[in-house]
């Protein structure tokens, strides 16, 4: 099972005010490149790219969206995390995920195509370790949102 496409999200009028609607990033955080672009293929692998602003990132989630080679495409914050929006609902499993602004599927990804050039900060076996199918944030550091 994966999270809904972004295709599917947007035939949403919740969601498709959301991702049409230019976030506002607190302004000590707008520096160097504080949006991500994400991309799935259908073979399987995964394409990204970083931004300067949201529209730069969003002109590119369209072309993917258009583009029938692409199963899913997701925009990141880098910076800031963001709330669901007040009226989403959305089904277990899905979890929403604040860097992405969407729901998402946290699982334990021993790899990930998000952090492959992170180097490794935490070392913990306590912990879990589930991992947002789209931008690699753990699921320990996400603040809690009924949905």
């Amino acid at each position: 099972m994966k999270p809904p496409t972004m295709r599917a999200l947007l035939e949403d009028p919740v969601y498709k005010k959301q991702f049409k609607t230019i976030p506002r990033l607190s302004p000590s955080l707008t520096h160097g490149q504080p949006w991500a672009v994400w991309g799935r293929l259908l073979d399987g692998r995964w394409k990204g790219g970083l931004f300067t602003t949201y529209p730069d990132a969003w002109r590119v989630v369209v072309k993917a969206i258009r583009n029938a080679d692409y199963e899913d495409v997701a925009i990141v914050s880098r910076r800031q995390l963001f709330a669901p929006p007040d009226d989403a609902i959305w089904d277990y499993p899905f979890q929403w995920c604040s860097r992405c602004r969407r729901p998402s599927m946290f699982a334990i990804r021993p790899r990930h195509h998000a952090l492959r050039s992170a180097p490794v900060m935490i070392t913990d076996r306590s912990e879990p370790r589930e991992r947002c199918y789209y931008c690699g944030m753990r699921a320990v550091a996400m603040p809690a949102y009924h949905g």
